[in-house]
């Protein structure tokens, strides 16, 4: 009975601790920007990661396009700012580019590169975090975040915090 109950509460452990590893990522819309303390915390990998999608940022880019709406840039400029507090100048940061389904395979890929590109390039130029810090990838249309392939939802960008 005692075997017993030590693997179920290491069970149990194991379950609660991996849960909070691999947490949601942080969603971040032009509707819900956090504040910069909440941010950082998202954005720190903690002690044992190596790569965690921390946060999720809902740009909603227009169809077909790659240009940052003054919506975006106001969180971009947050995003900017918790990348350059203290805690997180150690850390580098992939962004990855999703589109929805409506366009041919190819010409969505690179789409969705130019839409990480473009992210990547507002928080070199506008908030001073340097380019060597950022990777910058096209996923296309294959991983959507919504049932709908064509949803607008779809249409985002990704960072990843890397050691």
């Amino acid at each position: 009975m005692k075997k017993f109950f030590c693997y179920f509460m290491g069970t149990l452990l194991l379950l609660f601790t991996a849960g909070t590893a691999f947490a949601e990522p942080l969603v971040i819309t032009e509707k819900k920007i956090p504040d910069l303390e909440v941010l950082v915390d998202a954005l720190a990998l903690k002690p044992g990661e190596s790569r965690r999608n921390t946060v999720s940022m809902k740009v909603h880019f227009n169809l077909d396009s790659a240009m940052i709406s003054s919506d975006a840039a106001k969180f971009l400029n947050v995003i900017g700012k918790a990348m350059q507090s203290e805690r997180l100048l150690t850390f580098r940061f992939d962004l990855e580019g999703h589109t929805d389904a409506s366009g041919g395979e190819n010409y969505n890929m690179n789409l969705s590169e130019k839409r990480a590109l473009a992210v990547k390039n507002y928080l070199v130029l506008n908030c001073g975090v340097t380019e060597q810090r950022f990777s910058a990838l096209g996923r296309g249309e294959s991983d959507p975040i919504d049932t709908d392939p064509n949803a607008t939802s779809n249409r985002r960008v990704e960072i990843y915090t890397i050691r």
